[in-house]
């Protein structure tokens, strides 16, 4: 049907193409279609970007905590970096990843910064899809090209602010598969790396807790530990525990700063626009900042109580996975205090 539609009448050569991908195999055919959504990413953000200096306001800050690595300024990890809004996030072991960036121009950090988003996109989407097939989960091999062009907007934004989510993304697709398939210390050092880069994928936490999997956080615990000390005895030899302390503090000044900011959509943000005076008018009460956290807290702790009760519930073991797997991604995204559009 599709072959034969008007939009394919006008290129020649689209209803052999369409036919000749869809008789191949099902793995085969999923390759296909994720070599030509990578073609496409490639074309839209490194290509263009090469051409025409992309302002990747994100990574300018990740840049930035590069050069200061570089000069030897880690003492300065956690301050401003482009403007007092830009503050780096993230846990030791990350800006020690990000040093390579600090030899590269701008221009060419971006351009790399872009490609490899591009990769951590296609490899979320063939690890997912692997996912499936290990649990037996039919997918059509078009699935991932469909999820790209349902959150086109937020990934778009993704690539045009050089965010780090689609790293977050893959790193935790990549602990599922590996719990999946029986690697539980690499499964622990994908989770470790995630909640390194962005503290809410610690929600996996006291799920693995409360579910009896208490193997798994040991495992990761170490991980972090381990990966966080080398690399601050690395940044800073001469007072590596002063990183441990300024990283929290900048991740709560950062927080509580932006927590009901009009562009915020986290899940407290909203709570802040229905409860709080903040001059729009959305209100139904008008309650200080601490009730409407403690509140929002609270709604979030029954919505997290609620999944994991619902472990009670006959499921199938292979479907439990992909819900609590995927209702634990969408917590983390709406219950971090900061959540953006390309979040």
């Amino acid at each position: 049907t599709a072959a034969s539609g008007p939009g394919c009448a006008t290129i020649p050569f689209m209803p052999s193409l369409l036919r000749a991908v869809s008789q191949l195999p099902a793995f085969r055919s999923s390759l296909a279609w994720l070599l030509g959504l990578g073609v496409v990413l490639f074309l839209r953000f490194p290509v263009n970007f090469t051409l025409y200096p992309p302002f990747c306001m994100d990574f300018e800050t990740y840049r930035y905590t590069a050069l200061r690595v570089r000069d030897g300024k880690a003492a300065q990890l956690y301050e401003p970096t482009t403007s007092e809004r830009m503050v780096f996030k993230y846990a030791p072991c990350w800006a020690a990843a990000l040093v390579p960036f600090g030899w590269l121009s701008d221009h060419a950090g971006a351009v790399l910064w872009s490609c490899l988003n591009v990769l951590w996109l296609l490899l979320t989407c063939w690890l997912s899809e692997r996912l499936c097939r290990l649990l037996n989960l039919r997918a059509p091999p078009f699935l991932a090209v469909v999820a790209v062009l349902t959150l086109v907007r937020p990934i778009t934004s993704e690539y045009l602010l050089g965010q780090a989510d689609l790293l977050w993304g893959v790193l935790l697709v990549a602990f599922l598969y590996c719990e999946v398939t029986a690697r539980p210390w690499w499964a622990a050092l994908w989770l470790a790396l995630a909640a390194s880069l962005k503290l809410p994928a610690l929600l996996w936490i006291p799920y693995l807790l409360l579910t009896r999997q208490g193997a798994v956080v040991l495992r990761t615990l170490a991980w972090l530990l381990t990966l966080n000390v080398i690399a601050a005895w690395l940044l800073l030899p001469a007072a590596p525990l002063g990183l441990f302390a300024a990283w929290p503090q900048a991740l709560m000044t950062s927080g509580m700063t932006y927590a009901f900011d009009i562009s915020n959509q986290s899940f407290m943000a909203l709570a802040g626009r229905l409860l709080r005076n903040d001059h729009y008018g959305l209100n139904l009460l008008v309650l200080p900042d601490p009730a409407v956290a403690f509140l929002t807290v609270a709604i979030q702790a029954l919505l997290f109580g609620a999944l994991v009760l619902s472990r009670r519930l006959p499921i199938v073991s292979t479907s439990r996975l992909v819900l609590d797997g995927g209702l634990l991604m969408v917590f983390m995204v709406l219950f971090s205090p900061s959540g953006w559009l390309a979040t």
